[in-house]
């Protein structure tokens, strides 16, 4: 079976395994930007959200000593995953922080095109620049995601225990993250019981996938 992925990872794959993982590369390459989380269907975003409630749930117990269990989908959303925590099952809803007036322009740009074809992407090129991040920028963007989320909760009448903002931002880093969230200010609600904010991964770290608590 010919595979765009070298023989060391496609020796023992299914025809149907093969298939499949070419669909997630397609994806990871036509987004462009932040492509860790890339999906299209609904089905994809919440294979996607699953995979992110797991690695919090064991990135959060590493760095905070949090304990969570049976992460899963809940097929009513709000909240977007149930979990067991302290005996109680809690409920955890996620958001992505991303920049999206370039994920819009890099998901134009690559509409349609396959593995092999050349695919835009923030990494280089005219978008670039763009995807950098400052303080000011990071603290806005944090806050319209919560206040945005809070509102939606309010508005619903309905709480939620736990809100993850996750991100796989290329170029907002670890180092930044730390130091900015000690001067943000984030204001608070009472529909959201905690925040966190989950960075992708990190070779060589423990975690691997940094964590922070916002409030």
């Amino acid at each position: 079976m010919k595979s765009h992925f070298s023989d060391e990872y496609t020796d023992d794959m299914t025809d149907a395994e093969g298939e499949h993982l070419r669909r997630w590369a397609t994806l990871m390459n036509r987004r462009g930007h932040a492509s860790a989380y890339a999906r299209e269907t609904e089905d994809e975003k919440k294979i996607v959200e699953l995979d992110v409630a797991v690695t919090w749930v064991e990135a959060v117990r590493q760095s905070h000593g949090l304990v969570f269990s049976g992460p899963a989908i809940n097929p009513e959303e709000p909240p977007d995953i149930w979990a067991d925590h302290d005996g109680q099952r809690v409920g955890i809803e996620l958001a992505e922080l991303v920049n999206s007036s370039i994920l819009r322009k890099t998901k134009h740009a690559n509409a349609g095109k396959e593995l092999g074809d050349r695919f835009v992407t923030s990494c280089r090129g005219r978008w670039f620049y763009e995807a950098q991040w400052d303080e000011t920028r990071f603290g806005k963007a944090l806050n319209q995601l919560i206040e945005k989320k809070a509102r939606n909760y309010e508005g619903k009448g309905i709480t939620v225990d736990f809100l993850v903002v996750y991100t796989a931002e290329n170029w907002l880093l670890k180092e930044d993250v730390a130091r900015w969230l000690q001067g943000v200010p984030v204001k608070e609600s009472e529909a959201i019981g905690a925040v966190f904010f989950m960075m992708d991964y990190h070779p060589g770290e423990e975690p691997g996938y940094p964590v922070f608590r916002v409030y």
